[in-house]
């Protein structure tokens, strides 16, 4: 017979084995509850390791002013630095030459250095009709590891604007490659061609002792983001009449994009800040994990540091969007988005990046894990400053002006560079609407 002492070591044995079971499978599932994942492509890459650039030199009869005899122009030196930047900004590139306009043409045997001469810009097949889109939509444009740039003046009518817009959008923002554009003024004597609906022609000649009477032309960079700033900064060491007339259109505005990493926590309402409620070992700076401790006056106020990348468009931090997704765990599903817990939570901007995180645990669905994901944006309204593609863009409305008197014609500024510039800023707007931040907050009530 089983002494009650006996039975009574079983029992309590068999609770504890249960204890254990229970209690270890409830700890598993706790540390169960994901990290966040990681975009990759929030992060900018670097530059490439090797490189392939396609040059193309645009040789209608226009740009044939820039070069003329006995006259080291700023056109010449840059033509004379394009292929040298190339090969001092990546220790293992090729390069290969074309010329462009009706047709697109490849240079071989180093003909690319006869476009510092005339009669470059006088072959039939090349030299009356600028079709910079036939460039863009070459299979090697935008593609991996290759940079491609052109040289042209980027005359255009209103027809030449939207469809060369269009297939930059397609071919690059879409793709996450960038578009940046140069412009350069340089020494002038020749004829502009097609200016206006009726395409008219002017003579001019700049001054070459005033720098606002040059004439632009441009390089269009297209290519990643790091290879197409480091490209602009080779060409701007060599070249000293290069000013920042450079923009970069591309998903990054930012790098790296703005988390709690050097941020500063002002204060913390209502939580207990800690580490153990997403399953990691390591450190994630775009995270933060807090208990909710009261039922109201429940959140934290922080301020974000960001780096704006150089060359990108200004924006102001005071007009800034916020996406936030709300989602609540589920032991068995994850973590799924609820409504109810979006209404729960709410951002006030105090100043630029500060911000004052505001949580309703009373109108949370239930107890449990909940997981908000932050993504901070400028507004279409808060990029700001005047560009100096407003100061370059030609004045249709003085074509009667110029008509009367040829001699006051403005050979300096470029017809629809200002409808292009603000068209491509719009694409790449609606295409990315680029981020300056991404951050998480997980609150266990």
């Amino acid at each position: 017979m089983i002494k009650t002492q006996h039975i009574n070591r079983i029992i309590l044995i068999s609770i504890c084995a249960c204890y254990l079971i229970f209690s270890t499978a409830g700890c598993s599932k706790r540390t169960n509850v994901p990290a966040p994942n990681s975009d990759t492509s929030d992060a900018l890459e670097s530059i490439s390791g090797q490189l392939t650039a396609y040059v193309y030199i645009d040789s209608t009869v226009s740009m044939e002013g820039f070069v003329r005899p006995s006259s080291a122009t700023n056109y010449i030196q840059t033509l004379q630095v394009i292929e040298s930047a190339i090969n001092t900004g990546w220790k293992t590139s090729q390069i290969h030459f074309f010329k462009f306009g009706t047709k697109i043409l490849p240079l071989k045997n180093r003909e690319h250095l006869k476009a510092v001469k005339k009669e470059f810009y006088q072959t039939p097949e090349t030299k009356i009709k600028t079709y910079i889109e036939k460039v863009i939509n070459e299979p090697k444009t935008c593609s991996n590891n290759s940079l491609t740039v052109i040289v042209t003046d980027l005359f255009q009518n209103d027809a030449d604007v939207s469809l060369l817009t269009n297939v930059l959008n397609e071919k690059c923002l879409k793709k996450n490659f960038a578009i940046g554009i140069l412009g350069i003024g340089s020494q002038y004597d020749g004829t502009v061609y097609d200016v206006g609906i009726q395409s008219y022609s002017f003579s001019y000649k700049s001054n070459d002792t005033d720098t606002k009477t040059f004439r632009p032309f441009y390089l269009l960079i297209l290519g990643k983001h790091a290879d197409v700033a480091n490209y602009f900064e080779q060409l701007k060491s060599n070249l000293s009449f290069i000013k920042d007339t450079f923009v970069i259109f591309s998903r990054y505005i930012v790098n790296p994009l703005a988390s709690f990493e050097g941020a500063s926590m002002e204060e913390i309402r209502g939580l207990a800040e800690v580490t153990n409620i997403i399953s990691t070992t390591s450190q994630d700076s775009r995270v933060k994990q807090f208990i909710i401790r009261k039922d109201s006056n429940v959140g934290f106020t922080a301020t974000l540091k960001y780096n704006q990348l150089p060359y990108t468009i200004p924006f102001d931090t005071k007009k800034l969007t916020t996406e936030v997704i709300a989602k609540q765990f589920d032991f068995n599903d994850g973590f799924k988005e609820n409504s109810d817990a979006k209404q729960s939570f709410n951002i006030e901007y105090l100043d630029s990046l500060k911000l004052k995180v505001n949580l309703t645990p009373t109108t949370l669905p239930g107890n449990g894990i909940y997981s908000y994901e932050i993504i901070i944006s400028p507004s279409k309204n808060a990029y700001k400053g005047t560009y100096w593609w407003n100061d370059w863009d030609m004045d249709l409305s003085r074509i009667d002006k110029w008509r009367r008197n040829p001699k006051s014609f403005e050979g300096s500024k470029t017809l629809n560079l200002k409808p292009f510039m603000n068209n491509l800023w719009q694409a790449n707007f609606l295409t990315h609407q680029p981020k300056i931040a991404r951050i998480y907050c997980y609150f266990k009530k």
